[in-house]
């Protein structure tokens, strides 16, 4: 069982199975509880299931859902119900935070022209939110489109808006209006925190993914494995990047079975390390990724993973009877 290349012709029951685990996933508690993104799924069910579901009256954390199972099987034909959410009609923050995930899914799944006018969407959209409320959102969607993107659009809007409140701090000092004072000062901070800290990150996150994407194709999956297990220092973003990026390297060439070679190599390197748990959790990962691109596993470590808790959080992972709460 693989999820690279799932083309299943399934019966009546069975695709009724399978939107109900969809269904199950999507309506899924997800700010206390961790929902996994379905894998395997069958990819034509999974594609008119997002098309379903994809509008502009949905909140914002399951338009988050739709975009991740979208992006995490390269549903490309999807990408039109993502881009016609885009209407330049957002009002509310959560409209921009929808507006936003839309945005997130078609950095990954846009065909060269799709791309071109999302990236013009994040710009409009950017201009017109507010960017103490979105400043968050707005930067994961700048992220999504990489090096290609980068982070100097998404700075000038945040130092106007520091500018802006700058002027107001001015104001509040001169009339000695000082809790207004205080509040102003911490936004400040906060945007300047921003700026050097998330936004500063995401320019490091640019810099790696550049430099991976450059390399010959041995090394390349090497380095993606490296980063998604987190064997090297890495960011929740970064990792979910290799993961995604290595299941679209997989579909090129065969790579499948090179990418699972690399992480069952690595799964062997932790093996008898036991007591240390990092070792056990990377062991465990690397495991589920090599299940995930088409190994069996030998009957060893099968046994060996079992025994270890499934917390729902790896990305690359074959879980078709998880329960959804």
């Amino acid at each position: 069982m693989t999820q690279v290349t799932d083309e299943r012709t399934l019966n009546d029951e069975q695709r009724a199975a399978e939107e109900q685990r969809l269904k199950s996933y999507l309506e899924a508690e997800s700010k206390y509880a961790v929902a996994p993104i379905p894998a395997p799924v069958d990819l034509r069910t999974a594609t008119q299931f997002v098309n379903n579901h994809v509008t502009d009256q949905l909140a914002a954390e399951k338009m988050s859902k739709l975009a991740r199972l979208a992006i995490l099987h390269d549903l490309r034909e999807t990408a039109p119900a993502f881009m016609a959410i885009l209407k330049n009609a957002e009002q509310k923050t959560i409209d921009f935070q929808r507006s936003a995930w839309a945005l997130i899914a078609l950095a990954w799944i846009a065909n060269a022209e799709q791309l071109k006018f999302s990236q013009s969407s994040l710009h409009q959209l950017e201009s017109r939110a507010d960017v103490w409320e979105t400043r968050l959102i707005m930067l994961d969607a700048t992220e999504a489109f990489g090096p290609s993107e980068g982070t100097e659009k998404h700075r000038s809007w945040v130092l106007h808006e520091i500018e802006r409140r700058k002027s107001l701090l001015s104001e509040y000092q001169t009339q000695n209006k000082q809790a207004e004072t205080r509040g102003v000062q911490i936004q400040i901070d906060e945007l300047e925190e921003h700026l050097n800290v998330r936004v500063a990150a995401v320019d490091r996150s640019n810099a790696i993914r550049s430099q991976v994407l450059g390399l010959p194709i041995e090394p390349r999956i090497s380095r993606l494995a490296a980063l998604y297990l987190g064997t090297e220092s890495v960011t929740p973003t970064l990792s979910a990047w290799a993961g995604f990026t290595l299941v679209r390297v997989a579909k090129q060439n065969a790579n499948a079975g090179r990418i699972a070679a690399q992480f069952l190599t690595v799964a062997k390197q932790r093996e008898g390390a036991e007591s240390d748990l990092q070792s056990s959790l990377i062991r465990a990962r690397g495991l589920r990724a090599a299940e995930y691109f088409g190994d069996s596993l030998t009957t060893p470590d099968r046994q060996w993973l079992r025994t270890q808790e499934d917390p729902g959080t790896d990305l690359l992972a074959l879980r078709p009877f998880w329960v959804y709460s």
